[in-house]
Parts: C-alpha cells; sequence; structure tokens
C-alpha cells in the first residue's frame, strides 16, 4: 500500500507529512500541492515549478512558470505565461507550447481539451493537432460526450468531435448531468434540456443545480428545493442554501443560520443544529461548528471529534491529519481528535513538535532585515553627514 502524504507549512516553505504524523519530505518548497493517483505532485522553487515523487526526488526539474491540471501522468505547462503546451510527467513536452490556454483533457476514449490560440478557443487531441480550431469565446467540460460553448453572448453545446449538435440558442448553459439534463437559461430563468435540444422542464428558476444520480435536482425560487427528471417538486422541504456532490450520499443544507444533512430521498439526517457545517469528506467526518467551536461528527450524527477547537480544517481527500487551531495554538490532529504536532513561533522561527514536546523540524518565518526608513528621513539623515562634513572641513 502507497504511503499517504499531505503537504504542510512551516515558516515560508513547504514539506509533507505522512500518515504517521512524521516529516516525510522536509520543507524546502515555495508552494507544494497534493499528490495526485499517479504518485507525483507539482511543486515550486521560487518562481519555478516542476514535478517530485514521494521520495521527494525531482521528476521533472523545475523550470517552468506555470504547471497545473496533473492528471493520467499530463500535466499543462508553460515557460513564458504567454505559450502553453502539455507535458509528461517526466517533464517532456507531447503538445508544443503554441497556444495561449489549455484547459483539462476530457476522459472519453477521444481525449480532447480546450485550447485558446488567436483570441478564440477550440478542441485539440493530446498530440496538439486541432480537431476544431478557435472559434468560440469558450467552451465547457465535456459530459455525456457534449460541452457547453459560448459565441456572441449565445450557448450552445458540441461534441467531441467539434460539430453543433445543439444550437446556440440560450443565454447560458453548464454540462450535461445524470438523468441526460444540462441546466440553461432562457430569459434570465433557468430549466433544464435533453440531449436533443428539447426543453423538458420549463426555465421558471431563479437558479439551479444539475440533478444527481437520484434523479433529483435543486432549484430555487427565493426559497431551494428538489424537483424530478419531469420538474415535479418531490418534497415540501425548502432551504436557504443547499451543498451536494453526486459522488457523496448526504447533501448540506441550511434554513436560516442552521446546518444539517438531508439525504438524496430528501429525508433529515442530521438535525440543522450547526452554526457552519461542511460536506463529509473521504473519512466520513464532516467540520461542523457549534457555540462557536469546531469538531467533526460521523454519518450518524456522532461526534468523532468533539467540539474544542476554536477552527478546524477538513481533511483533504485520503489524508490523516486535519490542521487546527485551540487556544491559538496551531496544531495537527488524527482522526481520533489526538493532537500530534503542534507549530510555535520561537525567535523569527516556527518549529514543528511531536507530542513529546520534541523540536522535528524548523524553519524562518521572519527571514527578512527590516525596511529602510521612509525616504524623507533617508535624505535628512544624509543632509545631517553632510553638514558634519562640511563643519568638520570648515
Amino acid at each position: 500500500m502507497s504511503h499517504i502524504l499531505q503537504p504542510f507549512r512551516l515558516g515560508f516553505k513547504d514539506g509533507y507529512l505522512n500518515e504517521n504524523a512524521q516529516v516525510a519530505i522536509e520543507p524546502k518548497f515555495t508552494n507544494a500541492y497534493p499528490f495526485d493517483e499517479d504518485e507525483t505532485a507539482i511543486v515550486s522553487l521560487g518562481s519555478k515549478y516542476g514535478v517530485i515523487n514521494k521520495k521527494g526526488e525531482w521528476v521533472a526539474e523545475p523550470k517552468f512558470c506555470s504547471l497545473y491540471n496533473l492528471k493520467n501522468g499530463l500535466a499543462t505547462a508553460s515557460m513564458d505565461f504567454l505559450n502553453y503546451g502539455i507535458i509528461n510527467k517526466k517533464g517532456e513536452w507531447v503538445t508544443e507550447p503554441k497556444f495561449s490556454h489549455i484547459q483539462e483533457f476530457n476522459k472519453s476514449s477521444i481525449m480532447v481539451a480546450s485550447a485558446e490560440c488567436f483570441g478564440g478557443k477550440g478542441l485539440i487531441d493530446k498530440q496538439g493537432k486541432w480537431i476544431l480550431k478557435p472559434k468560440f469565446k469558450s467552451i465547457g467540460l465535456f459530459s455525456e460526450g457534449l460541452a457547453p460553448v459560448e459565441l456572441n453572448g449565445k450557448y450552445g453545446f458540441i461534441n467531441e468531435q467539434g460539430d453543433i449538435v445543439i444550437d446556440l440558442k440560450f443565454e447560458h448553459a453548464f454540462w450535461f448531468s445524470s438523468g441526460g439534463l444540462a441546466q440553461v437559461m432562457i430569459g434570465k430563468k433557468w430549466g433544464f434540456i435533453n440531449k436533443t435540444g428539447e426543453i423538458v422542464i420549463s426555465p421558471k428558476y431563479k437558479d439551479s443545480k444539475p440533478f444527481m444520480s437520484s434523479g433529483l435536482a435543486a432549484v430555487e425560487n427565493n426559497k431551494w428545493n428538489f424537483i424530478d427528471l419531469n420538474g415535479n417538486v418531490v418534497s415540501e422541504l425548502k432551504f436557504d442554501q443547499v451543498c451536494y456532490d453526486d459522488h457523496e450520499p448526504f447533501i448540506m443544507v441550511r434554513l436560516g443560520k442552521k446546518y444539517g444533512y438531508i439525504d438524496k430521498n430528501m429525508n433529515i439526517l442530521i438535525d440543522l443544529k450547526f452554526s457552519k457545517a461542511h460536506s463529509f469528506d473521504n473519512n466520513d467526518l464532516a467540520n461542523v461548528m457549534i457555540d462557536k467551536k469546531c469538531g467533526f461528527i460521523n454519518r450518524k450524527g456522532e461526534w468523532a471529534i468533539e467540539p474544542i477547537f476554536d477552527e478546524a480544517r477538513s481533511f483533504f481527500g485520503s489524508h490523516m491529519l486535519a490542521e487546527a487551531y485551540i487556544k491559538k495554538q496551531h496544531v495537527f490532529i488524527n482522526k481520533k481528535g489526538e493532537i500530534v504536532l503542534k507549530i510555535k513561533n520561537v525567535q523569527g522561527r516556527q518549529v514543528l513538535k511531536n507530542i513529546k514536546d520534541e523540536i522535528i523540524c524548523e524553519e524562518f518565518s521572519s527571514s527578512f532585515p527590516p525596511p529602510p526608513p521612509p525616504t524623507k528621513f533617508r535624505y535628512q539623515n544624509s543632509m545631517r553627514q553632510i553638514n558634519n562634513i562640511i563643519m568638520r572641513v570648515s
């Protein structure tokens, strides 16, 4: 099983911790980002970006001005912020840097990307060959084989070959979601169309969200509620805020100033009683606040980590540690809520200590000299020195 590493910051440098709260890679990077499924991560030294492995070794040397979208062994890169191309994880150009922008590659078998050149956007393959030459102002994400496009203020849809399959006639449009429906705006109201462009749910909502795999979508007219694929309201429950991800079974909702959770069948699973709340993470924990203290609940609504922290950040992805603050102390906690690491400021340095209060890592946090005095005072000091010289000479 591969080790889980997560970035952390100490002073002005980033490094990586492992799941046992040990420093796996010393903080030496200007910026460090999470590892991807390919077990490589983007990091920077100064203003240059490169790619490392989990040993902290350079896979691609830090020579790029911009580097992002590292997925499936490919990343978008630029040497000058003007021309972008695609590199593999070794830093070798797969697509020559000749585009002014490259959007994330689609996961389809055709593998297309939105690319910008000469002020317009088109489609390219992994080799950088044009599938569709630049003609649109914007191209959205592909889903169900279609992507929304914009030209002259109107939106429609193209397929992966670049053919327009739904005419550009909408004021706005998003990708197709579960159930084969896409959100579109007509007359400043949101509705839904199918893949032939037929309006299935009339545009009558101030706002909307994509359909979930359960066949329900959230829509809003002053309050949020839920409709089915035929546009029928399925519940009398109404909320001020709704947040969901189709891969996540729990839906976070807010009514007034209180947050709670419901399932995709509109059943209240965890009462609306929290003053702040976040979605459940990969560890099946949700970061919530009650009585001005943060803690973590499990999917039964039980406290997995008691609310004793002044501030807490969620367990990101598969990370085993989360950052928190308690009595102004910056700490790292595990999934049991145990404090395993502490960050303390000591005479211009930040030190990382374990539970035995032993220093395991340190970095300067005040590495810059004090700024020079304002110009006025520098001028006055210079004049005093000149006058002193004149007085000594005379």
